[in-house]
């Protein structure tokens, strides 16, 4: 006999495993997984691992044949696999530490797809669920790793992650010996940055 199941649906790019579940010995097993499949083909009892490069409904058969007889037969069926979405973004970095950083979602859009944001420490917020967030503030300098991942309503997913780089903004202050009359000399102190600024 021959039949067999599966761990579809899956999305594209995870792998799929097969369990054959007719004559499970004293024969020989011929797998066809369909297009795009990765291994095409198996001689496994129980093949795993499976990968689709491409979404959509797969043909699969398996062809069990006794090795003692010669007879064969064939069972076919079908499975489903989810397009995974990609998940990249580019933004207006760098900026100064405490001005507005824009985000430009570059992914997979449309009905169903859902986008969640990770910006890093000392960001203000630090999570969004826009598709492109904007005027996210950084209380901090230095390098910032931000995360988004994209998914859609199969569950399919995928993550990006980038570098981006808060500079430093230097600190404006100063004081006087005012109040004082006129023509009387006037002093003036920085007392905010004073090192690597003009």
């Amino acid at each position: 006999t021959a039949s067999f199941a599966s761990t579809a649906p899956k999305c594209t790019g995870l792998a799929v495993d097969f369990t054959n579940t007719g004559t499970s010995s004293g024969a020989t097993y011929l797998w066809n997984f369909g297009s795009g499949a990765a291994p095409a083909t198996s001689t496994s009892q129980n093949p795993t691992g499976v990968i689709y490069s491409t979404s959509g409904v797969k043909i699969i058969t398996l062809t069990t044949t006794n090795s003692t007889t010669g007879c064969a037969v064939t069972a076919t069926n079908t499975i489903n696999i989810y397009q995974t979405p990609t998940s990249s973004f580019s933004s207006n970095s760098p900026v100064c530490a405490n001005s507005a950083v824009n985000f430009t979602n570059t992914s997979t859009t449309g009905i169903g797809v859902v986008y969640n944001w990770d910006f890093g420490a000392g960001a203000i917020p630090a999570t969004s669920s826009s598709q492109n967030p904007g005027n996210i503030l950084y209380s901090s300098s230095g390098n910032k790793t931000v995360t988004l991942t994209v998914s859609n309503e199969y569950q399919c997913s995928a993550v990006s992650s980038s570098v981006i780089s808060i500079l430093s903004t230097p600190v404006a202050n100063f004081s006087t010996t005012a109040p004082s009359c006129t023509d009387d000399l006037v002093n003036f102190t920085n007392t905010g940055t004073t090192t690597g600024a003009t």
